[in-house]
């Protein structure tokens, strides 16, 4: 029985369970210890050293929280910083480019075009009103063509005031002068020539519509155009007292009377003699040269000769 007591001991104590220790006391003090010495939480000089890492919060004293926003603030690799920027980028909102009005554009052009000619207008009056000299005021006017001995007798006609004065000019109807007063009148209808004395060739060619006239074969410019007016041509009043002798051109702004006089002079009989009518501005055409036998005596009394000194 002992052998067999014996074996029934043995067996129980083959069969009995273990005794089971518990280690959660001892694992859980053991991961404390490794967060102790976790380098990733806290360095041996209290400073955290990953700032993404929880720490236990009996180790988060002030000045180490401190510590931590500095570093969050100053580390610009730090995670947080990255996010914040990405995170901005991705809500950016893209405007959408608003397209013009068709009718806008169409209306702004109108605008443009309208604010040109009404400009255009305004500055073409403005210059007007300003070169513009004050025309006398009349609401008629008379005309009197004759000898300066005859001028009071003579009969006057009524005229159009618009056609003699024009924008402030005085014209002249020189048609009507070069039929009272004799002159030969050829041309075109570009340019016509008036000739005062054929003998002597006196003579004027006005280019139509211009203010260009040619005296005695000498180019002038007047300040005013030549106008043709139907059957007539008027001429600037000032042609006559720049260019002209032997006519004189009076205004009687009381009457008021426009008189176109023929001068005269009287001869020793005591007669009224009509004078030239010639122009300021003589041909330059050389004369021929004419032999000093075939002068008359008058002739070689008003001539200058000059001694030549012909060598051997």
């Amino acid at each position: 029985m002992a052998d067999k007591n014996g074996n029934v001991e043995n067996k129980q104590k083959k069969s009995a369970p273990r005794k089971q220790v518990n280690n959660s006391n001892g694992k859980s003090a053991q991961n404390r210890q490794n967060a102790k010495n976790d380098g990733s939480s806290v360095n041996n000089k209290n400073r955290p050293v990953n700032v993404g890492a929880r720490m236990n919060i009996r180790e988060q004293t002030p000045a180490k929280r401190r510590t931590a926003k500095e570093i969050k603030k100053i580390n610009p690799d730090s995670p947080e910083i990255k996010r914040t920027a990405k995170r901005a980028q991705g809500y950016k909102i893209k405007k959408k480019k608003k397209k013009i009005n068709p009718v806008v554009v169409v209306n702004a052009i109108l605008f443009f075009l309208i604010f040109t000619v009404i400009a255009s207008i305004a500055a073409v009056t403005i210059y007007t009103s300003l070169t513009k000299t004050a025309s006398p005021e009349f609401d008629r006017l008379w005309v009197k063509i004759d000898t300066d001995n005859k001028i009071e007798k003579a009969d006057s006609l009524r005229v159009d005031v618009e056609k003699y004065f024009r924008d402030g000019v005085m014209y002249v109807n020189m048609t009507s002068i070069y039929e009272e007063f004799d002159f030969v009148m050829t041309g075109d209808s570009k340019k016509l020539r008036f000739i005062s004395d054929i003998k002597k060739q006196e003579n004027v060619c006005f280019v139509l519509g211009t203010p260009f006239a040619e005296v005695n074969g000498n180019m002038i410019m007047l300040k005013n155009n030549v106008i043709e007016d139907g059957e007539n041509i008027y001429v600037p009043a000032e042609f006559f007292e720049e260019y002209v002798e032997g006519i004189e051109i009076i205004l009687d702004e009381e009457k008021p009377t426009l008189c176109v006089v023929r001068q005269t002079e009287k001869n020793a009989s005591g007669v009224y003699e009509e004078c030239d009518i010639t122009f300021t501005l003589k041909n330059n055409k050389y004369t021929p040269s004419l032999p000093e036998d075939e002068l008359t005596i008058d002739e070689q009394a008003k001539t200058y000769f000059v001694e030549l000194n012909v060598g051997a």
